[in-house]
């Protein structure tokens, strides 16, 4: 069975929400595709004190990601989104011809960047590929 090539914007507000800052892919926990540039936001991330993740917990975690995925080489793309930080995930969207782009911020990006990825939140991902499965 084959799933979705799929590229996730980090962020997460709780430690409850975690699951978040994983780059979301063949099993919600899997980095199937990602830069170099994401994996260094999402370690930025997890070290953030508000998040209180013990070090050996994060450097697991990263570990996992390194070990499970494939870092696709993005291409520096004009600033396209109102958030420069969000121009990594669109690059590595378009590098890694990715079916899917979850984000919980919609907003800064459209489609029409994306050259046939689709821009999905978490549930409509699950809605997606659940057919598939």
């Amino acid at each position: 069975m084959r799933l979705p090539r799929t590229v996730a914007r980090s962020g997460s507000d709780s430690r409850r929400n975690r699951h978040k800052c994983s780059c979301v892919g063949n099993d919600f926990f899997f980095w199937q595709r990602g830069s170099t540039e994401i994996l260094c936001e999402y370690e930025e991330v997890l070290r953030r004190r508000k998040f209180a993740f013990d070090a050996d917990e994060i450097e697991s975690f990263l570990g996992w990601i390194r070990s499970h995925g494939e870092l696709v080489r993005s291409v520096p793309i004009k600033p396209t989104s109102p958030d420069p930080d969000d121009d990594k995930f669109i690059a590595c969207a378009l590098a890694s011809e990715a079916e899917f782009l979850v984000t919980g911020n919609k907003r800064h990006f459209r489609e029409s960047w994306l050259r046939g990825t689709k821009l999905v939140n978490a549930r409509e991902l699950i809605q997606e590929i659940v057919p598939m499965l």
